[in-house]
């Protein structure tokens, strides 16, 4: 994690006591996840829902990763044929390393998985999948402090 961050009005300190207080104290207290500004990780992946997604491009290797924390923000540094892949929202795009737009796709939770693209998935639909679920993973203990999660 880096720090510090401003500190978002819609933050709440939980009870020590309770479920949520107990599970921020065990990922290193509110103070900590309050104060980040982002998540960064190495990730290397693959199996066989990425195979069935995409091909025989189906792993993942030795990607770097930067999940803010108070914003729904997520990049891939090297996701797809040199390009990164950024998710912010609902919104995803592959960009290359000076940040120009290759693709885009606004509201990709609208398109996921529709239209033909249950068993094979373009690299956004990937992008749109991992973000989602890896910005939720690595961020989870300051979703504990919003007031908008329960």
């Amino acid at each position: 994690m880096t720090g510090p961050a401003p500190t978002p009005a819609a933050l709440r300190d939980p009870e020590p006591d309770s479920l949520a207080g107990r599970v921020l104290e065990a990922y290193g207290g509110p103070a900590l996840w309050s104060g980040a500004a982002q998540v960064h990780a190495r990730l290397s992946a693959g199996g066989l829902l990425f195979t069935w997604k995409r091909g025989r491009a189906g792993r993942f290797r030795d990607l770097s990763v930067h999940a803010d924390v108070h914003e729904q923000r997520i990049r891939f540094v090297g996701f797809h044929d040199g390009l990164d892949g950024v998710l912010v929202g609902h919104r995803v795009q592959l960009e290359t390393p000076d940040g120009e737009v290759v693709a885009r796709r606004d509201n990709a939770r609208d398109r996921f998985p529709y239209r033909g693209r249950l068993v094979r998935w373009d690299p956004l639909d990937m992008m749109y999948f991992l973000g989602y679920a890896l910005w939720n993973y690595f961020v989870f203990p300051a979703l504990l402090l919003r007031e908008d999660v329960e």
